[in-house]
């Protein structure tokens, strides 16, 4: 089996980045987590804190570092709060540069779908234009231009994941992101509110993610990939598929897209099947119906704590 050298994965409590760590430990890679809450295997730090961080780096001296955290959690927070954006290039750029003079060999960053706004054509590569439509975007590319510049020393390999539509179980409902929304609404029984629903969308299994993450480190694959299923689904497709698992219509209320909203979403990934040997395994519903049974699970709990809370 591969006995890799050590990775460092910030923003390892979280989301995807809980699964990339746990992904990694499976394949008996060292693994360190960075991430300001306690979770397995991590060191709890503040990504500001630069003297802690070069510390950290001194430490583990890791290979290779993945760069998952943010401030943000979804893009109309950084509509909101465009400072948080601000805040998160200032940390990559740091961050960057303590791991090039540690001598870390490969920095994956995990940028976002969100930097090609609404493409001219779809499938989109990653060459197509750059059309940024909210702060979010705005910052996931000026950190893929700092980690770029960083590369020029020739002595860091760079890879740029672009994620498109990541879900499974675990993601947070504060992403507003449609499907664990659309999910966890449907098993409480609440109203779900849908913007337009005819948007399309590239779903990807949170799983697969983390094995397109694996797969760039093992291979050393500098570059820029898409990450998703190559498989578009519009929003309104999305909730006759979870209907299905619910076995009973949602309680739909249609309302205006958003300005910022992106309309059309569908990657071509051939160059990451080409280039990191990657494709996706987890079909849309079978993904869904896995977090679709987390959600249940949950709100299950949470009824059974409230009635012995109430007895």
């Amino acid at each position: 089996m591969f006995m890799g050298r050590t990775v460092l994965v910030t923003g390892s409590s979280g989301f995807i980045g809980r699964h990339v760590a746990h992904y990694f430990s499976r394949k008996n890679i060292p693994v360190v987590g960075l991430d300001r809450n306690p979770s397995d295997n991590s060191v709890v730090v503040d990504l500001k804190d630069t003297s802690k961080l070069a510390e950290i780096f001194r430490k583990y001296r890791p290979y290779c570092l993945i760069h998952l955290a943010s401030e943000l959690v979804s893009v109309p927070e950084s509509v909101l709060h465009p400072e948080k954006s601000d805040r998160d290039v200032t940390i990559a750029k740091n961050l960057f540069s303590i791991a090039a003079a540690s001598g870390t060999g490969q920095i994956i960053f995990a940028s976002s779908a969100h930097i090609y706004g609404n493409p001219d054509s779809i499938p989109t590569s990653e060459t197509a234009p750059i059309r940024i439509l909210s702060p979010y975007g705005k910052s996931k590319y000026a950190i893929e231009r700092e980690l770029e510049h960083i590369a020029k020393t020739g002595k860091i390999t760079k890879t740029i994941v672009r994620y498109f539509n990541v879900y499974g179980p675990g993601q947070t409902t504060r992403t507003h992101a449609a499907i664990p929304t659309i999910i966890s609404r449907a098993v409480s029984g609440k109203n779900i509110v849908i913007r337009d629903g005819y948007q399309t969308r590239d779903f990807v299994y949170v799983e697969d993610v983390a094995e397109a993450n694996y797969r760039a480190y093992t291979m050393k694959a500098g570059g820029v990939y898409n990450i998703a299923s190559g498989t578009k689904t519009s929003i309104r497709s999305l909730v006759e598929m979870v209907e299905t698992l619910h076995k009973q219509p949602l309680r739909i209320q249609y309302k205006t897209r958003h300005a910022h909203d992106i309309f059309q979403s569908l990657a071509d990934i051939s160059y990451a099947q080409e280039n990191l040997k990657w494709t996706p395994r987890t079909g849309l519903m079978d993904g869904l119906r896995k977090t679709y049974t987390y959600y249940e699970t949950i709100v299950r709990h949470q009824k059974e704590t409230a009635l012995s809370s109430s007895s």
